[in-house]
């Protein structure tokens, strides 16, 4: 249960770094070949190389001309993928000032922010397959290509570059490696104990009130729905939006998910699939406005079995070979 994907590992290498650890302390990373089945019809798919050389070579064989403007659009989002793992990515984004450095506004117009990612994307490719495709990984922040700035072409670096990797053990294992770093600089982790109210004095949280238990504090970090920490455990006078200002916003989500239990086999699946039937840029989109759902909709289905074998497969070739 959970993600199965783990894209852009030097996120993660960077916080492991910071406490002179590395990812390879807590677990092992398997690098998934092909990185994923994308489905245009039934019996109508791709498997998509997760080696850079062989990628080019598929977009070739789609269209005459895509491997050079897979390497040009690559090399722009590399830019831009580099940009954000220096700066951006560690900004607090408090003031416009913080933007206001040279390595950035050197770089600002080669971040497309005006363009969006479904015009950036059709400046390179015309075969609909490879929109498609070159389209799906801005899915993930929950709006269409055509509201999503071009900035985020580095998903797609990051993704089909990089590649697809998944940590021996499962996804798991990476919580427990930051529980384990926690723990041993002296932190406390209470599970199962929501935070229902905040106390607030002079512009300071003071306390975490849970159902049982009231915590004392100096600072609070709130990683969860900002909606639900602003509306529901701030009180009135200390919220940042008022009710009438959230029903106006148009939430963002970026997936609805179903845990499915299949007692046969399913053929043609491999350990992630994307259905792309009767896709269209607009189809995100149309869900966001009117929040029943497209028609046909957009869906990704994993196969945690498929994955495991896959990689276990893989230490197997390599220690024989």
């Amino acid at each position: 249960m959970g993600p199965s994907w783990y894209w852009m590992p030097d996120i993660a290498e960077n916080f492991f770094n910071v406490f002179a650890k590395s990812s390879l302390d807590f677990y092992d990373l398997k690098k998934i070949s092909p990185s994923f089945r994308i489905f245009f019809e039934k019996d109508d798919y791709w498997d998509v190389p997760s080696e850079p050389e062989k990628l080019y070579d598929f977009f070739e064989r789609t269209e005459t001309g895509a491997a050079k403007q897979l390497q040009k659009f690559m090399k722009q989002a590399s830019f831009k993928y580099d940009a954000a793992m220096k700066h951006l990515l560690y900004m607090p984004s408090l003031t416009w000032s913080e933007y206001l450095k040279w390595p950035l506004m050197k770089g600002f117009l080669r971040y497309s922010l005006f363009t969006s990612f479904g015009k950036h994307v059709r400046s390179y490719f015309k075969h609909p397959r490879l929109i498609h495709l070159m389209e799906f990984p801005v899915f993930f922040l929950g709006a269409s290509p055509k509201k999503i700035p071009a900035l985020y072409s580095l998903m797609n670096y990051s993704g089909f570059i990089q590649g697809t990797w998944y940590p021996m053990g499962g996804m798991y294992k990476m919580i427990e490696a930051i529980r384990q770093i926690a723990v041993e600089k002296g932190a406390k982790i209470f599970t199962s104990s929501e935070i229902n109210e905040f106390t607030v004095n002079a512009s300071s949280i003071t306390n975490c009130k849970t159902k049982d238990t009231v915590h004392e504090c100096e600072a609070v970090i709130a990683s969860t729905d900002y909606h639900h920490i602003d509306q529901h455990v701030l009180q009135e006078p200390h919220r940042s939006y008022s009710e009438k200002y959230w029903n106006s916003r148009i939430m963002a989500p970026s997936y609805l998910i179903f845990y499915i239990g299949v007692n046969k086999k399913i053929p043609n699946i491999l350990h992630h699939n994307l259905f792309l039937m009767k896709m269209s840029s607009s189809t995100p989109g149309r869900f966001m406005r009117n929040q029943n759902g497209p028609p046909v909709p957009y869906f990704i289905s994993v196969a945690p079995p498929k994955l495991i074998y896959l990689l276990l497969l893989q230490v197997v070739k390599t220690f024989f070979s």
